[in-house]
């Protein structure tokens, strides 16, 4: 595929699959999507972590501070999804174009990218507010339990990787 014609629309494909995967990605990282409201996480750093910390006998100090660190990162993520509709609309009509600018559309992602860059950021640095109030055990078994978390991960990719194979 060195053929210099078809240049313009593999750079376009790739863009739109960049561009449409942080856009999910995006979404993912909005919460829960179970059932409208359930209690199913997206890869979103913060809400898997509450999900987590319930398990971590909080007290109702650190229990007040977790639902509001928790509906901040709602009230964020909200206003995010309206700019990343119309972000789609944007990348949509472009890529309707015979010959789709790469360059608005690589600039497009590296918004994308820094937006989503600066939301983890920010979550982090709500979610270290409350650890800094979790007591030493608590910090070991959250820390025990993400190790747990990792493990399995990885024995079902190694898992999923076999059923590939065969």
């Amino acid at each position: 595929m060195n053929n210099p014609a078809k240049k313009p629309l593999r750079t376009a494909l790739i863009a739109s699959s960049v561009v449409a995967a942080l856009a999910l990605g995006g979404v993912a990282l909005a919460g829960p999507h179970r059932g409208r409201g359930g209690g199913g996480g997206g890869m979103g750093f913060g809400f898997r972590l509450m999900k987590i910390v319930r398990h971590l006998d909080l007290t109702e100090e650190q229990e007040v501070k977790a639902v509001r660190l928790r509906h901040q990162l709602k009230t964020e993520m909200k206003a995010m999804k309206g700019d990343r509709e119309q972000t789609m609309k944007t990348v949509a009509a472009e890529l309707k174009k015979p010959t789709p600018d790469a360059a608005k559309l690589h600039g497009i992602a590296d918004q994308m990218i820094t937006r989503m860059g600066k939301m983890t950021h920010a979550t982090i640095d709500k979610f270290l507010e409350l650890h800094a109030t979790f007591t030493p055990e608590q910090r070991e078994k959250l820390g025990t339990h993400l190790e747990r978390r990792a493990e399995r991960r990885e024995r079902r990719r190694q898992r999923d990787r076999g059923a590939v194979k065969e």
